[in-house]
């Protein structure tokens, strides 16, 4: 009975220790380096948000943010490396709607589960995608567009950045909502699909918005409708898809930070915080801007929900239009 108590009595204080050291690691957060893990190339929308973030990170928080790109294969290969990090709050990373909707939605046989592998910190930013067309081929508002579109079924193409991605399942919801079929043409990157619709020889484009705005503003090629929760500042005159009746294609993309599952809530807290300080900045607010963004961060939980439902729609769009994943 001496011996179970002894036990017992120690089994209590190293609870307490290890406790006490969580509780310690929290308040000294972070007391060295913290890596950003970025799943895609540098130089794209996902790597310029990161980078602003981490530089302003360091600044607030008092130690360096480096950022790390692991590209491949849409993200996956990045995002997974978030998910297998160490959960103390020194390894996170940038999701994107991609990354954890429309990536998990068309591959059946991905490497990790977006509702279970992550913690959710909060959503950084919010960047609207937008369609577009060539204007020698279809009119440029997007009730006549419709039309022509829905008069003459597989006669029109669709361009997006590649299969199963955001430009990808924006025409898919847009075919679903505006009972209209047009022929998706899937590119490695945004780049040669706008050079294309430049070129005509696709008729419409969905994509995220940055890489669109230098062509839009020389009037090559003409906005119809854009997914925001508003009208855009930069294009006034172009109304949302929930202004035009079709509310499910309004899919904004999303910047966030997540990290690995389990990492202790007050780091997290600490990194929220951190990043609505972030965001409030003068500067901050003007380089968003400049890439289309808004600013959102989200609570944890919101954020979680938020990617929830997002990826539920992606589902819901893969199971009803039969979109097959193609490695």
């Amino acid at each position: 009975m001496q011996l179970n108590g002894i036990k017992k009595a120690t089994l209590s204080l190293f609870g307490i220790l290890a406790l006490s050291t969580g509780i310690a690691q929290a308040n000294d957060y972070p007391n060295k380096p913290v890596k950003v893990i970025v799943p895609f190339a540098p130089g794209g929308t996902t790597d310029i948000v990161a980078r602003l973030m981490a530089d302003k990170m360091s600044q607030v928080m008092g130690q360096p943010f480096i950022v790390e790109n692991r590209a491949g294969a849409g993200g996956a290969i990045g995002t997974k490396a978030i998910a297998d990090a160490p959960a103390d709050g020194y390894t996170i990373g940038m999701s994107t709607v991609s990354s954890l909707a429309v990536n998990p939605a068309c591959n059946p046989k991905l490497f990790y589960d977006p509702m279970k592998d992550f913690t959710y910190v909060t959503n950084i930013a919010g960047v609207p995608n937008v369609m577009t067309i060539n204007p020698t081929k279809l009119p440029s508002n997007f009730k006549d567009a419709l039309k022509t579109i829905q008069e003459k079924p597989g006669k029109f193409t669709y361009a997006s950045s590649g299969a199963c991605g955001i430009g990808h399942m924006m025409g898919e919801l847009f075919e679903e909502s505006a009972k209209a079929f047009m022929v998706h043409i899937p590119y490695r990157g945004a780049g040669p699909a706008l050079t294309d619709l430049l070129g005509g020889q696709v008729d419409a484009m969905f994509d995220n918005l940055p890489s669109s705005i230098p062509h839009l503003q020389s009037g090559k090629i003409k906005a119809l409708a854009v997914a925001a929760p508003r009208r855009l500042d930069i294009l006034p005159d172009v109304p949302t898809f929930i202004e035009l009746g079709h509310p499910a294609v309004n899919e904004q993309a999303t910047y966030g930070f997540i990290g690995p599952a389990n990492m202790p809530a007050d780091i997290v807290k600490k990194l929220h915080e951190a990043v609505i300080k972030v965001v409030a900045l003068a500067d901050v607010k003007e380089k968003l801007k400049g890439q289309g963004a808004s600013a959102i961060a989200n609570s944890p939980t919101e954020f979680k929900k938020q990617t929830e439902a997002e990826l539920n729609k992606m589902k819901h769009i893969v199971k009803t239009k039969n979109i097959k994943f193609d490695n």
